[in-house]
């Protein structure tokens, strides 16, 4: 039975964000936290943790203050004006018995009892008229010094459940504020922009995976990450920003990625398979302002495999969009991988290798195979939904992942055992380089070095067969390295390929084939003979088995190019 029958491919023409796999939060996942967490929060302390926190020096209100000030987090450690407070800490300062001295505090004309039933209402909510509680209303008050307006903002029916409230758009109605359900006007215009402001601190968003749906977050340019830190992927410089929120502007080519580290509080992809104790992802932005068509497309590749951690498929685990600079731009999270396929021959490079080692290898190759015939099954349920996109040969171009190659095989590792995945297949990116020449799909983007003889030849026609080239290519590298080693794979063999291409004379490129032009001044293609002697001394190696000799033959015909052209 081929792989992936029983996958949920969604409604055919609902891509993306249409997609009634698609679960849109504009609470920024307040309402997933609340679900996760709220059990975790009684409000009372330890006694003796109260008595002593009442010892120490200073007013309630100026202990508090220093408590929230010493739990902020600054992007990259660097301080700026923007920063976040991770919610279950700020739940934790902000203890029942802190809150009635602070009342007690801002409020000395109330009775002992009226301290203590406001209180309890600021902490769990009044049951009799339904208002919720306000607690991280409370904190958002103390950390901006206007605790003493606590009860006017009561007054005013604000709760937590209108955090956090934007301000009025209108210059001329600076005071007015707005929530969900209510438009709150102040008589302080401090007062308003710093509730509204403190109170993006406090409740940064939180992002969660389930089974069921897929979380997609709205989040504005006021919303600040609950981001540790955040870095270009193999660097380890931080990124450097002067947005507000932490993200970064980014150019070139079809999406921009980023290692990330989430607060532990913010962040929860247990049902996906993700450890609770993993806080550092991948984060993928896309380059193209207000970009809703490609990431609908590149969304709906991946959703079909998000709830398998044990394909050998990418898993997304959540995805936003935030304006920045008067656009909305869209993002991915994804497990942070430790390497690409280069770096899983470098770490696993074992001088001596045992036959396992090549059962494994075999192993992995399989899953890579199954994974690509996933996306390939998957395309052709999909394209259907594609805007534009006629039945027939342009069918098949998008049938296809489109750029298979080492560094778009990822590697994980955990608990002593790796698993290879297949990353880069996005619809979006094939969508984005159709669009560029309708007339030529040979005008695709794609790697060089791996690429199927079909991109070259006269009339070549380009499908998922040329994935199974390129897998080839791959596959060849992965069986070099395990009879030769890493420096073979990654250097001898790609300078024993490296020839001169006999039509653009003094050119010399690394590819798996050549072409030539016959009488007829068409182009054709052949397996290159330095590939095929390579293929030969693989055959003879001293390491060579039976199961690796007739891998090689499989990859052989993986290899061979189409006959067309003659």
């Amino acid at each position: 039975m081929p792989p992936g029958n029983d996958i949920d491919y969604g409604e055919k023409g609902k891509l993306g964000l249409s997609d009634k796999r698609v679960a849109i939060l504009e609470d920024r996942g307040n309402g997933d936290y609340l679900d996760d967490k709220s059990h975790l929060y009684t409000g009372e302390p330890e006694s003796s943790d109260i008595q002593s926190w009442i010892q120490q020096k200073g007013t309630p209100c100026d202990k508090i203050r220093d408590e929230l000030g010493g739990a902020e987090v600054h992007l990259n450690g660097v301080n700026s004006v923007n920063f976040f407070i991770p919610r279950c800490t700020a739940y934790r300062i902000m203890t029942l018995p802190k809150v009635r001295a602070v009342i007690k505090e801002i409020l000395p004309e109330k009775t002992e009892p009226d301290c203590n039933t406001l209180a309890r209402s600021v902490v769990f909510g009044a049951a009799g008229d339904g208002r919720g509680r306000a607690v991280i209303v409370l904190a958002a008050l103390i950390l901006k010094g206007r605790e003493s307006y606590l009860q006017s903002v009561l007054d005013d029916g604000i709760s937590d459940d209108c955090l956090p409230m934007k301000l009025h758009p209108d210059p001329d109605q600076r005071k007015t504020a707005i929530c969900e359900e209510h438009t709150h006007m102040f008589d302080n215009v401090h007062l308003c922009r710093d509730l509204c402001q403190a109170s993006r601190f406090l409740l940064a968003p939180y992002f969660k995976g389930i089974g069921g749906k897929h979380r997609h977050l709205k989040l504005t340019d006021k919303d600040v990450l609950p981001f540790h830190s955040r870095r270009p992927v193999n660097s380890r410089q931080p990124v450097n920003s002067t947005s507000s929120n932490g993200l970064h502007d980014g150019n070139g080519g079809f999406g921009v990625v980023e290692v990330v580290e989430i607060d532990k509080d913010h962040v929860n992809f247990k049902e996906l398979g993700i450890p609770a104790d993993m806080t550092k992802f991948a984060l993928k932005r896309l380059n193209e302002p207000d970009g809703i068509e490609a990431f609908n497309l590149e969304l709906a590749s991946l959703l079909p495999f998000r709830s398998n951690a044990g394909w050998s498929l990418i898993q997304v685990l959540a995805t936003f969009e935030i304006l920045e600079n008067g656009a909305r731009y869209y993002y991915f999270l994804f497990p942070y991988a430790d390497g690409t396929l280069w770096d899983f021959f470098k770490r696993f490079d074992e001088p001596s290798k045992p036959p396992s080692h090549t059962e494994r290898m075999m192993y992995d190759c399989h899953a890579l195979a199954e994974a690509l015939t996933l996306i390939h099954n998957s395309r052709l349920k999909q394209v259907g939904g594609i805007p534009g996109i006629a039945d027939g040969e342009e069918n098949e171009l998008y049938g296809r992942h489109g750029d298979i190659k080492a560094d778009n095989i990822l590697y994980f590792y955990a608990e002593n055992s790796s698993r290879l995945v297949i990353t880069d297949f996005g619809l979006g990116r094939l969508h984005t380089g159709i669009s560029r020449s309708r007339q030529n799909p040979r005008n695709l983007d794609f790697s060089s070095t791996y690429r199927a003889p079909e991109f070259d030849v006269t009339d070549g026609k380009i499908g998922r067969k040329a994935d199974v080239y390129s897998l080839g290519c791959v596959f060849l590298e992965m069986v070099t390295w395990d009879l030769k080693g890493f420096t073979a794979a990654r250097d001898l063999f790609a300078k024993a390929r490296a020839t001169p291409n006999e039509i653009l004379k003094g050119f010399v490129e690394d590819t798996f084939f050549t072409c030539t032009k016959t009488s007829g001044e068409r182009v054709v293609a052949k397996r290159k003979p330095e590939v095929d002697n390579w293929i030969k001394d693989l055959r003879t190696h001293p390491k060579a088995s039976r199961c690796s000799n007739e891998f090689l033959d499989l990859i052989e015909k993986m290899l061979e190019p189409e006959p067309r052209g003659e």
